[in-house]
This record gives structure tokens, sequence and C-alpha cells, in this order.
């Protein structure tokens, strides 16, 4: 399993991408705009506070409002230290 805090700048966007393991996000200053899927996407803005769990191979990115600081927690990831 994976925990990592998470530093971005206002404006970062984490680019599409999936996981083959469930991820769960939390903010904890900042907001970030998630957008889930490429056919039909769904979108979701988090606040201070809020937690997202994505399902494994749901492709999804997120852009950063504020100065946003976080919590990611993910199953093991193959090629990461530990």
């Amino acid at each position: 399993m994976t925990v990592a805090k998470i530093y971005f700048d206002d404006g970062f966007v984490v680019p599409l991408h999936c996981h083959h393991n469930e991820q769960i996000t939390q903010v904890i200053k900042g907001q970030m705009r998630f957008v889930f899927g490429e056919d039909d996407p769904e979108e979701l803005l988090l606040n201070p506070g809020d937690v997202v769990v994505i399902p494994p191979n749901v492709p999804h990115k997120a852009t950063c409002i504020g100065e946003v600081e976080g919590k990611f927690i993910c199953g093991r990831r193959v090629g990461m230290i530990g």
C-alpha cells in the first residue's frame, strides 16, 4: 500500500491516467477538480476535508485550485520504493 502526503501549486494538472488498484484521495487544503472517464466525463469538486474513492481502472485527472495539500492512499504500486 502507498500512503503519501501531496502538495501541488495552483493550476497544477494531474493528467488523465488510471491505476490497477483503488485510490483514495483526501483534500486537506485548497480544492481539486476531478474528472472521471473519457467518453461521458463526470466532474467532482473536492474541498478541504472531502474524500474521493476511485475504483480500479477508472480513468481520472485532477486540476488544483489554489495551493493544494492532500493525502493519497493507493494499493501497492509496482516500481515504487518499499
